[in-house]
């Protein structure tokens, strides 16, 4: 993968700019929460221990062996997804943003552990070629653009469920093979991985059934949702945030995701929210939503011109009017506390969005 831009190659524009207050306001989304970080990674690991647990049951009490295992994957590879959203998160230190190098050092550490790990990646590794996407965006720099422009990803029909199912099955083992070396997998990050799964999952297990039964549960309900089921859900999910033909700004080629089934299943952990992210990628995960709808309410450009999807086989729209965006996100549309569009000269200065964390 290159990293090497063309000579006099410029990044796009963002394509959107916000007054002041406006910005203000963005900035108190931007406070991270340690805790609520931390308890996200923990939420989808116990997500995933649950799922397994009960597909055991069911598969040795009842003759349903062949449906609830590959139900069992379908659950637990969105839970591996969001795993790897939450170390994309960390890309950004929007896990722990503390003063200096020992704020960086506990986002990475935790998100590690607690996410990157188990999924056979790094922080460190997923930043080096992430951090491109966003500062070369749209150039010959840009990882995403190379992957596009590799595997045909602006020539998919969203548009008919049966083509895309086709076309990801042509693609999907160049792509699996590409995500492995643009989030910087090598062998060292293996070798921790492999620890992680033997210390946190193997080892406990072996415990209670026997080291033989412990690897065969880890390799049935780990292994094989993250090699056959993940990489399907990870395409459908990357594959739908950008359109890099016909467009010349950040903001233009970038696709929020935003329907019930997106937020839930493919894009878990505020990744549907990919066009504010773009916009402001220091907002994290807990409180995108949030900030959308502020910002969809209380800004016409953002509002009128971020392109966004809410179905799966779709291609994307626009929102038409910002004082419907909010409430169609299911939210408020204005945040408690933050500014209102001023009316007069006496209108309330920003104040406090977004909940209290850590910064």
């Amino acid at each position: 993968m290159s990293t090497d831009a063309l000579p006099g190659e410029r990044p796009r524009p963002l394509g959107i700019h916000f007054d002041p207050q406006t910005d203000a306001a963005l900035r108190r989304f931007e406070r991270t929460s340690l805790a609520r970080s931390t308890a996200a990674a923990q939420k989808n690991h116990t997500a995933i221990i649950t799922i397994a647990a009960t597909s055991t049951h069911l598969a040795t009490t009842l003759p349903l062996v062949w449906l609830t295992v590959p139900l069992a994957w379908l659950l637990i590879a969105r839970h591996q997804r969001a795993l790897e959203n939450l170390t994309h998160e960390a890309v950004h230190s929007n896990w722990h943003r503390g003063r200096g190098r020992r704020g960086m050092r506990v986002n990475d550490l935790l998100a590690n552990v607690l996410a990157a790990y188990p999924t056979f990646s790094s922080v460190a590794g997923m930043r080096a070629g992430h951090l491109l996407h966003h500062y070369w965006f749209g150039t010959t720099r840009d990882p995403d653009l190379q992957r596009y422009n590799a595997l045909g990803i602006e020539r998919l029909d969203r548009a008919n469920p049966l083509a895309f199912i086709r076309a990801t099955a042509r693609r999907i083992v160049p792509y699996a093979l590409s995500w492995i070396r643009a989030i910087g997998t090598n062998p060292k990050i293996l070798m921790a991985s492999v620890a992680w799964h033997a210390l946190a999952l193997v080892i406990p297990l072996a415990f209670i059934v026997g080291l033989r039964s412990a690897v065969g549960l880890w390799a049935c309900y780990w292994l094989l949702p993250f090699v056959l089921v993940l990489p399907w859900l990870r395409f459908a999910a990357e594959s739908a945030k950008h359109q890099y033909e016909k467009t010349s700004t950040v903001f233009d080629a970038t696709i929020s995701n935003l329907g019930r089934l997106h937020r839930w299943y493919f894009h878990p952990e505020g990744d549907g929210y990919h066009v504010l992210h773009h916009v402001r990628p220091r907002i994290p995960h807990h409180q995108l939503r949030r900030a959308h709808a502020f910002l969809s309410a209380n800004d016409a450009a953002y509002a009128g011109r971020a392109r966004q999807r809410t179905r799966v086989f779709q291609s994307p729209g626009r929102v038409a009017r910002a004082d419907r965006a909010g409430q169609e996100m299911g939210v408020r549309a204005v945040v408690p506390g933050a500014w209102e569009p001023k009316t007069d000269a006496s209108a309330a200065q920003p104040a406090s969005v977004g909940s209290k964390g850590e910064s």
